[in-house]
């Protein structure tokens, strides 16, 4: 059975609970946010060849939707960014004063993001992690579930690794229902976005790994989306959610 609770947005200073969050204009995207000081940047410049912070209205609305998200979670809480590499939402909760984040990749830059000292950078695979069952209270993957990611391995793996009450951030690429199918890769990985007709599976899969799961909102697409990538106009949903087991 599908356990869901009302979707509802906790920008307006409401407790948390699970919700979806769907940005389909370029409204939506605007958000009060931007990167935290850090130190490293020229090591990372001199690594990679690329300056940070980098200018995306994407990573800044993820950012504030996970800063609502962890608000109420207190600063001793464990939390985990997958898909970490140049993702502002480590040096968030670093500066929102969370005292144990870690930030994982497949990229081989990873390790020489900018940091504040609290973050623990790594290079691991995000559906096969090396930390022990039950260490975090928090888990982020920001639009990086559709390069390639198996959605049943990772909510597994989060299932696994998060503790009682533990919160899950998923957000992904959205299209329409009749774009056009993309062959192409980004970042030299797969680029596989969701679909509304896609939904209901995905909430599926929530439920069988034992999440609960907000309704899905009633939504319509609109004829231009607002951001366009590989030649196709795009939006984005974000699942929050948390373990069945703490509702």
């Amino acid at each position: 059975m599908v356990m869901t609770s009302p979707a509802r947005s906790t920008r307006d200073g409401a407790s948390w609970l699970p919700h979806v969050t769907l940005a389909l204009r370029a409204e939506d995207l605007k958000v009060d946010f931007a990167w935290p000081a850090t130190r490293g940047r020229r090591l990372h410049r001199w690594l990679t060849g690329a300056d940070l912070p980098p200018r995306d209205a994407v990573k800044f609305w993820d950012a504030a939707n996970v800063r609502s998200m962890a608000s109420d979670l207190g600063t001793h809480a464990a939390a985990l960014d997958c898909g970490a590499y140049n993702s502002p939402v480590p040096l968030m909760l670093g500066a929102m004063g969370f005292t144990t984040v870690h930030s994982i990749d497949l990229n081989p830059h990873m390790t020489a993001m900018p940091l504040t000292k609290s973050v623990v950078p790594s290079c691991q695979n995000i559906v096969a992690t090396a930390y022990a069952d039950n260490t975090f209270d928090l888990i982020t993957c920001c639009s990086t579930i559709e390069h390639g990611v198996d959605w049943s391995e990772f909510l597994a793996e989060c299932a696994r690794l998060l503790r009682p009450a533990g919160r899950l951030y998923i957000s992904t690429d959205l299209v329409a229902d009749d774009a056009p199918e993309n062959d192409g890769a980004a970042f030299g990985l797969p680029w596989w976005p969701l679909r509304p007709l896609d939904l209901a599976t995905r909430v599926q899969l929530f439920a069988e790994h034992g999440f609960v799961v907000p309704d899905l909102p009633a939504f319509t697409m609109p004829k231009r989306l607002p951001i366009e990538f590989l030649g196709q106009d795009l939006g984005f949903i974000a699942f929050e959610t948390q373990l069945r087991a703490a509702i």
